[in-house]
């Protein structure tokens, strides 16, 4: 009796543990779908995605995975579909890489200084970001020319529309002045031109001058010549009816015509019979 309960013990062992050798174990996924950080690695090892026996997940394989950007160790930014195959049983897993970080400023003044006239170049500030950053300056409060002191705020925008802001403060310089230099040179040439034009209207005048003493000269020889030529009472006629000038030159004198001046002769007045 007791050998017949024995075997019967040991038979329904046996039973039960082909049947559970026999049941077929089922793919048990965690979640079906996850989302990383840009600049994260999406993870390969598989008990990340199941929930089954460590025999289960070593004979299941994983496919999908993307590679990373040119350069860098993490995928780009988009959504990818992860596969996981056992045998001939199958799941799917949606992994979303997305941008949520803003731009982080990094080495930023307090204070940035220009010269008077120009704008502040927002290229002098820059952020950190895994994605490109776009710069903007709001600068509506500055007065690039007047000199002080304004606020700002600098704009640092990544590709994924993720923003961050820093104010700043802008220093506009005294302005340059120039204008000193420019009068005294204008004077100059004034003064320049002033003088040469006096110069050559002195120079006109003399011989103007000149000119007139020589024509005096030449009237007086033929004067002279007349009464050499005729009787003592022809000389007496031509000398009562001709005009003589004499000119004492004096070399300390300076006599002014009309503005200008010439050396060594006094003032004299020209005969009234004498015709231009």
């Amino acid at each position: 009796m007791k050998l017949n309960k024995l075997l019967y013990g040991l038979s329904a062992i046996a039973v039960m543990s082909i049947l559970v050798g026999c049941a077929k174990e089922e793919m048990k996924l965690k979640q079906d779908s996850y989302t990383i950080e840009y600049g994260e690695t999406i993870q390969t090892d598989i008990k990340t995605y199941l929930d089954n026996t460590d025999d289960f997940i070593k004979e299941t394989k994983l496919s999908g995975v993307p590679e990373n950007e040119t350069e860098k160790e993490y995928p780009a930014i988009g959504e990818y579909v992860l596969t996981l195959q056992h045998n001939k049983d199958e799941g799917s897993v949606k992994v979303t890489v997305q941008d949520t970080v803003a731009p982080v400023f990094k080495d930023v003044k307090d204070n940035y200084e220009v010269d008077y006239g120009k704008n502040f170049d927002v290229n002098n500030i820059k952020a950190l970001d895994l994605s490109t950053v776009e710069y903007t300056l709001d600068d509506s409060k500055v007065n690039y020319k007047k000199a002080g002191t304004y606020d700002a705020t600098v704009i640092a925008k990544d590709s994924s529309g993720n923003q961050a802001k820093q104010n700043i403060k802008i220093k506009v310089k005294e302005e340059e002045k120039k204008e000193t230099t420019k009068s005294t040179n204008k004077s100059n040439s004034n003064t320049s031109s002033k003088s040469s034009k006096k110069s050559s209207s002195s120079s006109k005048k003399s011989s103007s001058f000149s000119s007139s003493k020589s024509n005096s000269s030449k009237s007086s020889g033929s004067t002279s010549s007349a009464s050499s030529s005729g009787s003592s009472s022809n000389n007496s006629s031509s000398s009562s009816s001709g005009s003589e000038i004499t000119v004492t030159k004096d070399p300390n004198d300076h006599t002014e015509f009309d503005g200008g001046y010439a050396d060594g002769y006094e003032e004299f007045e020209w005969p009234s019979d004498w015709e231009w």
